[in-house]
């Protein structure tokens, strides 16, 4: 991939136009599907349905929760090889998250 472009499981173009309802269509939106339905492979099915405000809800829940590896899987491609968490050439949107390494309630 190219620099700046994104790696995001379960949310190809289709989301475009589903999102549009939900706001902008932001590189960060489309991220926060991404890692919904990465954790709906984890604990939850998918059912056949996809549901954008109940992905943009689930994103929300885990990171309020601080589950916070689904959102290791959306990736942005950057130009150097450095490790940014356990990503080359990479950085994870979890790297993007503030306070995303240390979590309190």
């Amino acid at each position: 991939m190219k620099r700046g472009e994104w790696h995001l499981p379960f949310a190809d173009d289709e989301i475009e136009f589903d999102l549009y309802p939900h706001g902008p269509v932001t590189p960060a939106c489309r991220a926060r599907v991404s890692c919904a339905r990465c954790a709906r492979v984890s604990y939850l099915t998918h059912d056949g349905r996809r549901d954008i405000s109940a992905d943009l809800d689930l994103a929300d829940k885990l990171q309020g929760d601080g589950h916070m590896s689904p959102f290791e899987h959306a990736a942005m491609a950057v130009d150097d090889t450095r490790y940014r968490g356990n990503f080359r050439g990479f950085v994870q949107w979890r790297k993007m998250l503030p306070g995303e390494a240390v979590f309190q309630r």
